[in-house]
């Protein structure tokens, strides 16, 4: 602001203080003569309501009371000069939130004589509650004025999101004042994540027991499955749907190779798994039931060793 404007705002308890600093041509503070005051109200139109400090109301007509002195405030315990003029205004309930006005101070001391300063209402500018780590507070369930702000604060506050949309307000739970609020968040949170890590078990027939997956082919691995007879309708499903028992045999560098994962399927890509897997037992042999004559695709698995990947072959019955 000038070093000659004027200044405005509302005390802390509600009523609304204007000051001026006053000096003359020469730079001096001015001290004497009457400060008076004058507001006026623009309306939507552009034309200027003046306030009547008999009855504190804005007019299009005539006034009772136009002006009021204001009051030359000095330092120091009253003995030095500041050329610091006030007055407060304590009845201000003529003034609209958001509403223009203008404060029009007069001296016939001062330089120039009338000073003018326009400002807007904004019924708590500057009175802002800060905590003692400088930061500002608000009653979010109390916004004056604003049924929608105060019900979208309120929103945000308790995490539900603004009326008639979905944004959400995200919360730091280490961070809530209070116990109570971040225990019952910490344990939903605690909750969630232990659902999500459950163990869920698979529907499985009586008779079988619990599954082993080998980890480098994500396949039911059926020699560790624990009950025999879940091994047996496993290795009944994982033989395949053919009509012919097709015996083949692992090897490598003419050996047997025994616990190989073996699999066969339609297409060379892999896709289509028609039987297995199935492991090799000691003489590096897996039973299938194929259809004689059809073409097929093998795959083999087992560390160690190169993998076999989609070798084409034609199903031949065993004699």
């Amino acid at each position: 602001m000038p070093a000659k404007g004027i200044d405005i705002r509302e005390t802390q308890n509600g009523d609304m203080q204007f000051r001026a600093f006053l000096q003359d041509s020469s730079g001096n503070l001015v001290t004497s003569g009457p400060t008076t005051l004058k507001l006026y109200e623009m309306q939507d139109d552009g034309a200027l309501y003046s306030y009547d400090f008999n009855d504190n109301t804005f007019k299009s007509g005539a006034l009772t009371t136009e002006t009021v002195n204001m009051t030359h405030r000095q330092g120091n315990n009253n003995s030095t000069d500041t050329g610091i003029w006030t007055y407060d205004l304590s009845t201000v309930s003529d003034f609209q939130i958001g509403g223009i006005y203008f404060a029009l101070v007069n001296n016939s001391n001062a330089f120039p004589f009338d000073q003018c300063r326009e400002f807007q209402w904004g019924d708590g500018f500057g009175d802002l509650t800060v905590n003692t780590s400088g930061e500002a507070s608000a009653n979010v369930t109390g916004v004056n004025g604003n049924g929608s702000a105060a019900t979208n604060l309120q929103a945000m506050y308790d995490g539900t999101g603004y009326a008639g949309g979905t944004t959400k307000l995200q919360v730091n739970t280490t961070q809530i004042e209070g116990s109570i609020a971040t225990d019952q968040i910490n344990v939903a949170c605690d909750t969630a994540l232990t659902d999500y890590d459950a163990v869920v078990p698979a529907d499985l027939p009586t008779n079988f027991s619990d599954l082993s997956i080998s980890a480098s082919t994500g396949r039911v691995d059926v020699a560790l499955i624990e009950g025999s007879d879940a091994t047996d309708v496993l290795d009944n499903s994982l033989q395949g749907a053919g009509d012919d028992q097709v015996t083949i045999s692992i090897t490598s560098s003419g050996s047997p190779v025994a616990d190989a994962q073996v699999w066969v399927t339609s297409d060379a890509a892999g896709s289509d798994v028609v039987a297995g897997p199935l492991t090799t037992d000691s003489d590096g042999e897996a039973l299938f039931l194929l259809n004689d004559g059809n073409s097929y695709f093998l795959w083999m698995q087992k560390d160690g060793l190169n993998p076999i990947t989609g070798e084409a072959f034609t199903a031949s019955a065993d004699s």
